[in-house]
């Protein structure tokens, strides 16, 4: 059975999530990741990381954009480190429903949708995405400042 399970896989993604951690790293390694980070700076931090992180998810995935997040909180501390790591979290999470490319279930999902030869496209995928995910959205940063 697992033979079967690993052939399987959608293997055609390795590619496109490798090139995203690659961009992630080179962004990273040439400081760019500070650079965005310091532009950030330290006002308004659940918004700014919240709605980045949401809308970046769907650039390059939200598994990579996790890690591109994570070096742009490392440049604050304290109360500002937790608001920008809670709030990165959110928008990435939350970020996954807007398109099929914010996480890997959308890709595969609109996969298996070809497949099957039903009809959903990227739009009705952003329609639907976006009427659920951006109340959620503004709804989950709103708890987190009244907690934090």
């Amino acid at each position: 059975k697992l033979p079967t399970t690993i052939k399987k896989l959608p293997w055609q993604l390795v590619p496109f999530i490798l090139s995203m951690f690659t961009i992630v790293v080179g962004l990273n390694h040439y400081g760019i990741s500070a650079k965005i980070g310091e532009f950030f700076g330290n006002d308004y931090l659940i918004i700014k990381y919240g709605a980045s992180s949401y809308l970046a998810s769907n650039f390059i995935n939200n598994i990579p954009m996790s890690i591109l997040f994570s070096n742009l909180c490392n440049t604050l501390t304290g109360k500002e480190y937790l608001m920008s790591v809670y709030s990165s979290i959110i928008g990435s999470n939350i970020g996954a429903f807007l398109t099929p490319l914010g996480a890997l279930a959308g890709i595969m999902f609109t996969g298996l949708l070809d497949a099957y030869q039903v009809k959903y496209g990227f739009k009705d995928f952003i329609k639907y995405g976006f009427i659920v995910s951006l109340p959620v959205l503004a709804l989950a940063l709103l708890f987190l400042f009244i907690v934090l």
